[in-house]
């Protein structure tokens, strides 16, 4: 009965969610159960590999599609685009360009790579 309400609550909530990635697990399993997109209320894609598989697939249906930006992460679906999937730089925001240069500048100092840059910044 809990559980039950519990899908209705959710059901509920992303049908009215505009742009998501979702992941649909039972228990502690490893990998979840299920990998998704949400948009504007439809599972629009599922059965993805992973997280990072469904954000590239997010880019781009948002390019292919022409969907606006949600304000909050305007930058960063800018960034992602611009400068990790290297799709209309010329095209870059301010904010992303000084972003892009700050980030390479920082990386060349370090002498490592993206990933390492990356690994020993995450929380």
């Amino acid at each position: 009965n809990k559980k039950q309400k519990l899908n209705e609550m959710l059901a509920m909530k992303l049908e009215t969610t505009t742009m998501a990635v979702i992941q649909k697990e039972e228990g502690l399993q490893e990998p979840p159960e299920d990998t998704g997109i949400i948009l504007v209320g439809v599972e629009v894609l599922h059965e993805l590999t992973s997280v990072a598989s469904a954000c590239v697939f997010l880019l781009g249906l948002m390019y292919e599609l022409i969907l606006a930006y949600l304000k909050p992460f305007q930058y960063t679906f800018e960034a992602l685009q611009k400068i990790i999937m290297q799709l209309e730089q010329q095209e870059m925001s301010t904010k992303v360009q000084i972003f892009h240069i700050i980030f390479t500048y920082r990386i060349i100092l370090a002498g490592s790579s993206f990933v390492q840059y990356l690994c020993q910044y995450a929380p």
